[in-house]
C-alpha cells in the first residue's frame, strides 16, 4: 500500500475514532485501527468492539492495500508532522512508513486479517434528522446517565421515535437521582417502520455520538436502527453501534404529574450562584439549602469543615416560602444544557421531586431529587 492523503483529513479521522481506541484492552488488534487504500479513498476503521467507526477522505493512491496501525500512536505521531501531506507506505512485513515534510517514522502494525469485522455498516437508513436539533437534544440529557455498572441500564440514553408525517425523537436518562428528557419532531422519514422504535443507547456511544455531530458541517445525519444496532451516517463517517438490551425503568413516575411553578428565574445567573456558592459545599456531593420567599431565592451552604456560603438572587416568586436542599452540580449541569435562558422552578414542597423546565414541558425537563437534610439533635 502506498498512498498520499491531506494531513488534516486523516488527523480528523483518527481524532474522532480515538474513543474507541482503549489502550488498556487484552486484545491487542482492537486498539489498532485499519486503513483501506482504493480507487482515490482512504477508509479507516476502528472499533471498541460494541461500537464500530467508519470514515473516509480522499486520497492519491499509488499502490492499493490494507494495513493496521497502533491507533493512539499513530494519531499522536501525526499530530506532530508540520506538512499539508502525508505519505504512508506500507514496508516489510507489518511495518508502515509515515512522511510528511522533513519528518520519518516507521510503526509496526499487525495482521489486517485480526482486525474484528464491524457488523451493520451497510444497514439501510430509516430517517434524515437535523444535525444541529440532534446533537442539543442528546446535550441537553448527557449529564443525567447514570455510572454505576450494578445498574447498568441506567447507563444509557434511552431513545423513542415515533411520529407519522414527522418524525417524533424523545431522548430519557436517568441516574435515580435525576431524570432529563426532551423532546423534538423533526426530520424526515425515508421508510416509516411499522412500530415505533424505543432503545437504548450505550453512554459512551451516546458521548462519541454528539462529539461526531459537534465537529461535523453537515446538515442532517441519517439513522438506521436493527434489533441490536444504531446506524449513524454523518457526512462520510458511518458509525455502528449495539445497543443495550434490557428493561429501562417507566421514568413517567417520576415525573410530577401537576407542575405549578413556585420560581421563574434567569438560568445563568443562578448556575452563576451556584458555582460560587458550591466552592464551600463537599465536593463529593456538594448540596446547597435554597429558599423561595418573597426576599427572592437564598443558595446557601455550610460546610463543617470549611465554613459557610450564601447569596440571594432576584427571582419572580409563586410561594410564600419553600426550603429545599438539592444537588448544586445536578443544577448547574440541567441549566447549561437548557434549551431556554428562562428557567422554571416546579417543587409541591421540600421534599418533593424539583422539576426544571422553559416553560415547555413537552420540549424539556429535569428532575432533581431533594437531598434530605440531616435531623437536628434535640436541645
Amino acid at each position: 500500500m502506498k498512498l498520499t492523503c491531506n494531513l488534516s483529513d486523516i488527523v480528523s479521522l483518527l481524532r474522532n475514532s480515538a474513543a474507541l481506541l482503549d489502550a488498556k484492552t487484552t486484545l491487542p488488534i482492537s486498539g489498532h485501527i485499519l486503513l483501506t487504500a482504493q480507487e482515490n479513498l482512504l477508509t479507516i476503521q476502528a472499533t471498541d468492539l460494541e461500537t464500530g467507526f467508519q470514515g473516509s477522505c480522499e486520497a492519491k493512491i499509488k499502490t492499493p492495500g490494507t494495513v493496521t496501525l497502533p491507533g493512539k500512536k499513530a494519531l499522536e505521531i501525526l499530530r506532530e508532522l508540520s506538512g499539508e501531506t502525508v505519505e504512508i507506505t506500507q514496508a516489510d512485513n507489518q511495518n508502515v512508513k509515515i512522511q510528511s515534510g522533513g519528518s520519518k517514522f516507521t510503526i509496526q502494525g499487525l495482521p489486517p486479517n485480526e482486525f474484528p469485522s464491524i457488523h451493520g455498516l451497510d444497514t439501510p437508513l430509516e430517517l434524515d434528522l437535523p444535525r444541529e436539533d440532534f446533537e442539543t437534544l442528546l446535550r441537553e440529557v448527557i449529564p443525567s446517565i447514570g455510572d454505576d455498572q450494578s445498574r447498568f441500564i441506567l447507563n444509557t440514553v434511552r431513545a423513542e421515535i415515533s411520529g407519522t408525517t414527522t418524525p417524533k425523537l424523545r431522548l430519557v436518562s436517568t441516574n435515580g437521582h435525576r431524570l432529563s428528557m426532551a423532546e423534538k419532531s423533526m426530520g424526515t422519514w425515508r421508510s416509516k417502520p411499522e412500530n415505533d422504535h424505543k432503545i437504548m443507547i450505550a453512554k459512551k456511544a451516546a458521548t462519541l455520538i454528539v462529539k461526531l455531530l459537534g465537529e461535523s458541517d453537515q446538515v442532517t445525519v441519517g439513522v438506521g436502527i436493527t434489533t441490536n444496532l444504531l446506524v449513524l451516517q454523518i457526512g462520510s463517517v458511518r458509525l455502528a453501534s449495539r445497543l443495550v438490551d434490557g428493561n429501562y425503568p417507566n421514568y413517567n413516575q417520576v415525573i410530577p404529574k401537576k407542575l405549578a411553578a413556585q420560581m421563574e428565574i434567569d438560568g445563568p445567573q443562578f448556575a452563576e450562584a451556584l458555582r460560587r456558592v458550591a466552592v464551600m459545599a463537599e465536593s463529593t456531593s456538594p448540596a446547597v439549602d435554597l429558599t423561595l420567599s418573597a426576599d427572592g431565592l437564598k443558595v446557601e451552604t455550610q460546610n463543617p469543615n470549611l465554613g459557610t456560603a450564601n447569596e440571594t438572587l432576584a427571582a419572580t416568586i409563586g410561594v410564600e416560602r419553600l426550603e429545599t436542599r438539592l444537588n448544586a452540580r445536578y443544577l448547574i449541569e440541567s441549566i447549561q444544557t437548557a434549551p431556554s435562558q428562562n428557567i422554571r422552578f416546579h417543587m409541591e414542597d421540600g421534599l418533593k421531586p424539583c422539576v426544571l423546565t422553559n416553560g415547555d414541558v413537552s420540549r424539556w425537563l429535569t428532575v432533581i431529587m431533594p437531598i434530605n437534610k440531616p435531623n437536628k439533635a434535640a436541645a
